[in-house]
């Protein structure tokens, strides 16, 4: 499972690239810098805020997950990490 400053790093790289993405866009097509800037950042803080739900709840969906992740959450309750760590030492 990612942990959430992961994915709210992510988040932010990933909305700074649409940020530009956006910015050029919209000059492009409205000529305005004021107005691509205002349209992109709207933009970028909306998709941030989506992106990062999308993120946590694909966190708890277990399918596709490597075999990695299947020991993990076959730790016994209340092991945590030193369980993960074992199972996959004896692997």
């Amino acid at each position: 499972m990612e942990t959430t400053k992961r994915i709210a790093a992510k988040a932010i790289t990933w909305q700074l690239s649409g940020l530009i993405a956006m910015s050029a866009i919209g000059y492009i097509i409205t000529g305005s810098l004021e107005s691509a800037s205002g349209f992109a950042v709207f933009s970028a803080l909306l998709g941030t805020v989506f992106f990062f739900v999308h993120e946590k709840i694909w966190s708890r969906i277990t399918w596709g997950r490597s075999e990695v992740a299947g020991l993990q959450r076959q730790a016994p309750e209340g092991q945590g990490i030193v369980a993960f760590n074992q199972a996959a030492q004896t692997r």
